[in-house]
């Protein structure tokens, strides 16, 4: 009798905590598969071991595509039947997850804090991070107009963040990106998942950079240079010497 290739997987996501990338079952399955083979050659061998003995074998796995899609299914399955669990789909893979319903039942039988809120100024750089990385810290401050040591502080402390290098400007400064706990805390597989945003766009940060530059500009009068009215001073006073030409030549 074959083992249901959607119940096996379902106790491979069972038995971890960490995230299942979809290689990685694949590659169990297939191991898997080739030990019921060898288990069922020993049988026919007439082997005395009952071990096996009315042991389900296991399917050959199918494609990662395929597997994804039972994955799917098997969420589909949860939901239907209103379980207790989920399937969340992360960077490295499919996790099983209880439902935020049950979250907090479940922090306090693990005797875990609640889990803190991040703050408006925190939720912002962290919008600006994820929109706009690889962003330097006077790229954050220029966009939000104030401070974002605490911001990003807390950030990196509850590592949603992290410097993913250098920059190529007077100073090399550092430059902020997103983390894998990032999109674990968003629930999604990259950053090109996240929602677009008229906002937040990499082209309205960039206008708003250039905004603020050219606000930034030093003007004629910060650099010691003379006004405009007296630049064209010169100009009234050739009218003026063309006009007393005109004149002699009157009288």
């Amino acid at each position: 009798m074959s083992a249901d290739l959607k119940k096996i997987i379902e106790a491979l996501l069972f038995s971890t905590s960490e995230a299942l990338p979809v290689r990685e079952m694949h590659r169990v399955l297939a191991e898997a598969h080739e030990q019921s083979l060898a288990d069922a050659e020993q049988a026919e061998d007439g082997s005395d071991d009952e071990e096996f003995e009315g042991e389900a074998s296991i399917p050959p796995p199918p494609g990662t595509s395929r597997l994804r899609e039972i994955i799917h299914e098997l969420r589909e399955d949860w939901r239907n039947a209103n379980s207790v669990y989920d399937v969340a789909e992360i960077a490295d893979g499919f996790r099983m997850v209880v439902r935020p319903a049950y979250s907090d039942a479940v922090r306090l039988l693990r005797k875990e804090p609640r889990p803190a809120r991040l703050s408006a100024a925190a939720m912002e750089t962290l919008s600006i991070i994820a929109y706009r990385q690889p962003v330097t810290r006077s790229d954050m401050e220029r966009i939000r107009g104030v401070s974002i040591d605490s911001a990003l502080a807390r950030l990196t402390e509850h590592q949603l963040v992290e410097a993913v290098g250098r920059a190529e400007l007077p100073g090399r400064p550092t430059m902020y990106g997103t983390t894998d706990k990032f999109l674990d805390f968003c629930g999604i597989r990259s950053v090109e998942e996240l929602p677009s945003s008229d906002v937040l766009s990499p082209s309205r940060l960039d206008a708003w950079l250039q905004e603020e530059e050219e606000e930034d500009a030093p003007d004629t009068a910060d650099m010691g240079l003379p006004e405009a009215e007296a630049v064209d001073a010169p100009e009234e006073a050739n009218e003026s010497d063309e006009n007393d030409l005109d004149n002699e030549e009157l009288r």
